[in-house]
């Protein structure tokens, strides 16, 4: 809102300047609400690759019965037993969330895959969880898998990991959030302030904006001084709803609104 003057000051500088604080707020809320709660979130997963083999059974057959598995894995029924067994979701559950709702958050966190769109004799299982629930994840695990190898004529050789830490492309998930927040907050901000400067007359400009960033500025700062950023934070709304209101009303959508609100009367 308040613009440096300086006529020695490097442009990119006085540029940034300006919009300093249209900047540093979008990439603060970024960095505290996006990227730093991403970056430190802890998922722990479990994965099994399975292989089988049968002298008895033909693929058809592995394949129905398999599914049938998946199935009945992934019920309702079987996910509720498995969230009290491991008491998974227990501030969740103290809360009174419904149970339906953790019922698919677990059914989120376990990925069974069958071979592929032609079966191949493999499956693949991927259970991930926040730290907090991930105690037991082993032992989830392993009784999701052996829900598999119950068949006496199914052979099945598998590869389990220990539990590991999932989000290992924190630091692109950081500086991505980052960029999520420049892109989608600082640009428009910007852009938003330098509509007028790109698309008004010097006469709109004088006459409608630059009264209203000037009764900005000076209730802005008053309320600084009187150190109450509430009444700041109510300000920038207020003014913020103002010049976007005004940026339409100058607008030909707000020239096509008043003539049909002329035509109406």
């Amino acid at each position: 809102m308040k613009e440096d003057t300086s006529k020695n000051q490097i442009p990119i500088l006085k540029f940034l300047n300006k919009h300093k604080w249209r900047i540093i707020l979008p990439l603060s809320f970024s960095l505290f609400y996006l990227a730093l709660p991403r970056y430190t979130k802890k998922i722990i997963a479990v994965q099994q690759n399975a292989f089988f083999k049968s002298s008895v059974l033909g693929e058809a057959e592995m394949i129905e019965e398999f599914s049938e598995i998946k199935e009945q894995v992934l019920s309702d029924e079987s996910l509720k037993n498995l969230i009290l067994k491991y008491d998974l979701y227990k501030t969740e559950r103290e809360a009174n969330v419904a149970e339906n709702v953790l019922v698919e958050k677990l059914r989120n966190s376990v990925e069974i895959r069958i071979g592929n769109e032609t079966f191949d004799r493999t499956a693949f299982i991927w259970i991930r969880f926040n730290k907090e629930n991930s105690q037991n994840i082993a032992a989830l695990s392993g009784e999701v898998m052996n829900q598999f190898e119950k068949n006496p004529d199914i052979h099945i050789d598998k590869y389990v990991s220990n539990p590991y830490d999932a989000n290992v492309y924190r630091s692109y998930v950081f500086f991505g959030a980052l960029l999520q927040g420049f892109v989608m907050l600082v640009i428009p901000l910007i852009l938003l302030w330098e509509i007028p400067n790109m698309f008004y007359s010097p006469k709109t400009k004088e006459m409608v904006f630059e009264p209203l960033k000037s009764d900005w500025q000076n209730e802005l700062t008053d309320a600084k001084m009187r150190k109450q950023p509430l009444k700041a934070f109510q300000i920038n709304i207020q003014y913020s709803y103002s010049f976007i209101a005004a940026i339409i009303q100058k607008s030909p959508l707000g020239d096509l609104v008043e003539f049909v609100r002329k035509f109406a009367k």
